[in-house]
């Protein structure tokens, strides 16, 4: 089963004020966050993570900090769409081999639904280009998925920050049933004919 989740920021005591997230203490915030995980989210359960992991300052040095919380997440295939938060994993190899796969975003099928999953919303041109290349290269009509944003604007049924999901995964099952967003290209192209499929851990997922 596959569910999607975004802006999560462990460890950033200062999003509580500024997204105005209903917790007294960053410690109450992430234990929130990962339980509802944990109570949602199967061991063998695909995740995928819009961007902004965790921020914010630790005693702890980063590899250690992405270790604590990968390690309290029940869920081990975890994949992650790059946030401006996440740029150390651009260049720390050691970083991106905590999850099973790291990627600018993603256009394609899933189960047959046709999705751009992106950390900032796709109308945001400056910063999704090749995304936008992509996606009007396959000529999709789409469900635009993203983050970011968090509750201060785009306030859509597929902005995923968890200020908008009630700091819960959405199953992408849910997401199905949602209406139709405005991202549509005016030739569709039926699903048959373009499955993008990825690799994960030797295991082909369409």
């Amino acid at each position: 089963m596959y569910w999607i989740i975004s802006d999560t920021h462990f460890g950033h005591t200062n999003i509580i004020k500024y997204c105005d997230r209903p917790f007294k203490t960053v410690e109450e915030m992430d234990t929130t966050i990962i339980n509802n995980i944990n109570e949602k989210v199967k061991k063998t359960d695909i995740l995928w993570h819009l961007g902004d992991f965790l921020y914010g300052r630790s005693e702890l040095d980063l590899i250690a900090r992405y270790k604590k919380y990968l390690s309290l997440i029940n869920c081990k295939n975890i994949i992650l769409i790059v946030g401006n938060h996440d740029k150390y994993l651009r260049k720390e190899s050691v970083l991106r081999e905590m999850f099973i796969m790291v990627l600018p975003y993603f256009v394609g099928y899933i189960n047959g639904l046709p999705l751009t999953m992106n950390h900032r919303p796709l109308d945001d041109e400056k910063h999704n280009k090749q995304a936008l290349i992509t996606f009007r290269y396959k000529k999709m009509d789409c469900i635009n998925l993203f983050g970011h944003t968090h509750n201060n604007s785009h306030l859509t049924p597929y902005n995923m920050s968890v200020e908008n999901t009630n700091y819960k995964p959405v199953s992408l099952k849910e997401i199905q049933y949602r209406p139709f967003n405005h991202f549509k290209h005016p030739k569709k192209v039926p699903a048959s004919t373009f499955i993008e499929r990825f690799t994960i851990r030797n295991k082909v997922y369409t």
